[in-house]
């Protein structure tokens, strides 16, 4: 279980960041903790290798979820 003060930064495509639905309405919101959406729309492994350090690394996070490569 991940309690509830620590910080988690996800990054991914369309589906992280919550594709069609408001920033509130994202099952990234519903997670508990101190959550940081860097999902970007179209992104791709590739991608998502270049925005790492300045995306995750700089956010100091507790946990990272990475969902690359579902589109």
């Amino acid at each position: 279980m991940i309690e509830t003060d620590k910080r988690i930064v996800f990054l991914g495509d369309s589906i992280t960041e919550g594709y069609g639905v408001s920033p509130s309405e994202c099952w990234v919101a519903a997670m508990p903790g101190d959550t940081v959406n860097h999902g970007i729309s179209g992104d791709t492994t590739v991608g998502m290798l270049r925005r790492f350090s300045p995306h995750v690394i700089r956010e100091h996070p507790d946990y990272v979820v990475i969902m690359g490569g579902i589109n």
